[in-house]
């Protein structure tokens, strides 16, 4: 006996995960310094690796969740470290891919009216540039690319503590801790098991009057109150630790403003014994 055709074949019922996928866009507030295979060489071809970022977002995600395991729980810690991010024996569960990049245009140095390297020490970004000095590197700004990021639901919380501090305190390329790389993401999709939801949770800015503030309830949000393992790199709860600089007109600005800062307080040096200020670094 032959069977009916059935009006509609049988719907197959779509199980729902959790599972994120994210889309960033980001563009960098601060020259890209290095980044590409060769150290301190920008890639013109490919001048934001997937691989560089999960090593930042890898290293964001140890300064602010590593503390979860205790004063003795650096095994722990490497071992949730590799299952979330990957190790060689295992691949990570968070996949990270650049869809797109723009390289931008050469940063270019002047000191009286001519160019000069931007490595030199008379170059604006001399101070923190000056691994260039011999190499005669260059760094490129106007840099920008786009993520795409897909995350199980039960490393979600992992995922965004390590976006938010990447994004707040990081960048991307070589120097970051020096001011290069600086991010400003520009926009964000959300999208759950296929379906668009609201970014709001996924985007973090600060406003110039209640700025540390702001920061310092995400930092209590983000950053596990526990005992880190000795020797990680770590944020932490001590508000007196959190300092901003006065709103200026825009990121560069406020980046010479620090470089300044920084020199000031690296290169307050002893007087000599002629009472000049040649003498050995106070901060050597």
């Amino acid at each position: 006996m032959v069977k009916p055709l059935l009006d509609k074949p049988p719907q197959l019922e779509r199980k729902e995960t959790g599972r994120v996928l994210l889309t960033r866009k980001y563009e960098l507030i601060t020259p890209l310094f290095g980044g590409g295979v060769k150290a301190g060489e920008v890639d013109i071809e490919n001048p934001i690796r997937g691989t560089a970022v999960r090593g930042h977002l890898r290293f964001w995600w140890r300064a602010t969740r590593g503390g979860q395991f205790g004063k003795d729980g650096l095994a722990a810690m490497k071992a949730r470290e590799d299952e979330i991010w990957g190790s060689t024996e295992g691949v990570s569960q968070i996949t990270i891919v650049v869809t797109e990049s723009t390289i931008g245009k050469l940063y270019k140095a002047y000191y009286r009216g001519d160019e000069v390297n931007v490595g030199h020490p008379n170059s604006p970004l001399g101070y923190v540039a000056f691994p260039l000095r011999e190499s005669g590197g260059q760094v490129y700004e106007g840099v920008s690319f786009t993520l795409q990021i897909e995350c199980p639901k039960e490393y979600r919380p992992d995922l965004k503590a390590a976006l938010w501090a990447w994004e707040t305190f990081g960048g991307i390329g070589a120097r970051t801790r020096r001011g290069f790389g600086a991010l400003h993401c520009t926009d964000v999709q959300l999208r759950i098991d296929g379906k668009k939801f609201s970014n709001k949770n996924w985007v973090w800015s600060y406003s110039t009057q209640n700025g540390k503030s702001e920061i310092v309830d995400h930092i209590k949000e983000f950053v596990m109150k526990i005992d880190f393992p000795d020797d990680v790199p770590h944020l932490n709860w001590k508000t007196n630790r959190t300092h901003i600089t006065p709103a200026v007109e825009n990121g560069e600005t406020a980046w010479k403003v620090l470089i300044d800062s920084l020199k000031k307080f690296r290169q307050n040096r002893a007087p000599d014994a002629q009472g000049r200020p040649f003498g050995r670094n106070r901060w050597p």
